[in-house]
C-alpha cells in the first residue's frame, strides 16, 4: 500500500508525513461528494535525505495490513459464530456463553495484536522515495 505526501517534521530516522485521505471513491471526490478531503499526519521511518516540506511517497506491506483487517473485521463475527455451533449440541445456554467467550477472546487477541512490537514493526510505514524537493 502506497501513498504521497507532504514531509511536516523529521525526529532522526522518523518523519511526520502529512497524506491526504482518499475514500472509497478513489479519490474522484466530485463522483460521490461524501470526501472531506481531510489529511492524516503518519509517522514514517526513512532512510533517505529528506528536508521538511518535500513531496514523498511511503509504503506499508499490504500483508500485514490485510492480515489486521481481517482480524479486526472477521475474527469478532467468525469466532462467536463457530463457538455457537459447536456448542449448540450441549444446549443454547452453554452455545451463548462459548460464544459469549470467543468474543471476549477475539477482542482480546486483537489487543493484543495492536500493542506487539513485531506486528508495529511490520506495518509501520517507510519513505522509500522522494518526489519533489522542497
Amino acid at each position: 500500500m502506497t501513498a504521497v505526501g507532504k514531509i511536516k517534521e523529521i525526529d532522526g530516522s522518523r518523519v511526520v508525513v502529512s497524506v491526504n485521505r482518499e475514500g472509497a471513491c478513489g479519490g474522484n471526490c466530485a463522483s460521490c461528494g461524501g470526501c472531506t478531503g481531510e489529511a492524516a499526519d503518519v509517522s514514517a521511518l526513512c532512510n533517505i535525505d529528506v528536508c521538511v516540506g518535500a513531496v514523498v511517497e511511503i509504503s506499508s506491506p499490504s500483508k500485514y495490513i490485510l492480515l489486521g483487517l481481517i482480524a479486526v473485521f472477521l475474527l469478532p463475527v467468525i469466532l462467536p459464530v463457530a463457538g455457537y455451533v459447536i456448542f449448540a449440541c450441549f444446549g443454547i445456554t452453554a452455545a451463548w456463553v462459548a460464544a459469549v467467550i470467543l468474543f471476549v477472546v477475539s477482542v482480546a487477541l486483537i489487543i493484543y495484536m495492536s500493542r506487539s512490537e513485531s506486528y508495529l514493526k511490520r506495518t509501520t510505514p517507510t519513505v522509500i522515495r522522494v518526489l519533489n524537493k522542497k
